[in-house]
């Protein structure tokens, strides 16, 4: 283990070997503050292998999901921490229209184009850097996504960068340039479970979204293309709701999802400004996790897929619903909608995109 210099008096930003895979190096790299924040990061899928947060007794808990090998991340089906791109979230049919030419692309879930297509970001390997701006531990993840890749046009390059501050806030910067018009939207896969135990079920967490709207989907969990009100529905988490007692299991929306796989419209009209977009609280062990985010919606996901990965590949399998994703990102299948935001990025544009979870 190696320590690399560049962050505040939490200490060096520690990396390790963790393996290779198609004979590149991979690697973990660990960030923390003084407060007893510590986050594992890889160069494998910009993945977030653990993250580290005292309880309200001062225990440390890990709060998300996390396997233990590489072998495991590269097996996984299920995104497990990593960056999602070129697309996050499907783009149905696995084609768009851009420009007045069609793009087909990949397709790995039945007709859809999910989280990229088969080998999207999260089953690349990351060029790294340490950062040297302020006083707190960074680290940023670069990859060139060549024209064409999974379908989609331009070459694209992106940076993710990570850090963590001393209010116990994990920072997620994305920055993507492109020399072709072509569609881009990104998000952080991050499966979360305050409880600290990923046995343990997340169904009694206690959740806030603060959205008004919600895009409802087809069965093939792809947005109808309507934008609907919350009140008076099981999608009505304004306020703060024990997550069991919101999952109506004979609402159709819900059905289509198996439990809830659906965005939550922040805004309407993208502005790029900072938002808190939802609250996640465990009871038991008093963690609250806020998120705030640039991007105008956030899909909530009840982790209802979960232990699919029963092959013998796998050392370690998960339990259905026993963590749950909160994905910050543009609308689903956007590009089949164009009443919702765009997320054409053109030569000479810079997208960019923030997101911070911030633990108390």
């Amino acid at each position: 283990m190696s320590g690399l210099s560049g962050n505040n008096g939490a200490g060096p930003i520690r990396k390790e070997s963790w393996g290779n895979t198609n004979g590149e190096d991979v690697w973990l790299y660990t960030l923390e503050n003084s407060r007893g924040m510590r986050l594992k990061v890889s160069n494998y899928g910009a993945i977030l292998h653990s993250l580290i947060v005292p309880d309200k007794n001062g225990h440390e808990k890990n709060v998300v999901l996390t396997y233990d090998t590489l072998e495991d991340y590269i097996a996984d089906p299920s995104y497990i921490g990593a960056v999602v791109g070129r697309y996050a979230n499907r783009i149905g049919g696995a084609n768009f229209n851009l420009n007045g030419k069609n793009y087909p692309l990949s397709k790995n879930l039945g007709a859809t184009c999910l989280h990229g297509g088969t080998f999207g970001f999260n089953k690349k390997i990351f060029q790294t850097s340490i950062i040297n701006e302020g006083h707190e531990p960074g680290i940023r993840f670069t990859y060139l996504s060549p024209d064409g890749e999974e379908g989609f046009p331009g070459n694209l390059s992106l940076q993710v960068t990570y850090s963590v501050t001393e209010n116990n806030e994990w920072v997620i910067t994305y920055e993507a340039q492109t020399d072709h018009d072509t569609v881009i939207n990104l998000t952080q896969h991050a499966y979360f479970n305050l409880t600290g135990n990923p046995d343990a079920s997340v169904m009694d967490h206690q959740l806030a979204i603060y959205a008004d709207d919600y895009l409802p989907s087809n069965q093939q969990q792809l947005p109808t293309g309507d934008i609907d009100p919350v009140s008076g529905t099981s999608f009505d988490f304004r306020e703060v709701r024990v997550i069991n007692q919101m999952l109506d299991e004979n609402n159709l929306q819900i059905k289509y999802g198996s439990g809830f796989d659906h965005s939550w419209v922040l805004e309407k009209i993208a502005t790029r400004r900072l938002k808190k977009a939802a609250t996640l609280l465990e009871p038991g062990t008093g963690i609250q996790m806020d998120v705030f985010t640039t991007e105008p919606a956030v899909h909530f996901y009840s982790g209802n897929f979960l232990g699919h990965n029963t092959g013998p590949e796998f050392k370690k399998v998960f339990t259905r619903r026993t963590a749950l994703c909160l994905e910050t990102q543009h609308f689903p299948d956007s590009p089949h909608h164009p009443h919702f935001p765009s997320t054409v990025l053109r030569p000479g544009e810079i997208f960019t995109s923030k997101t911070v979870f911030q633990f108390q």
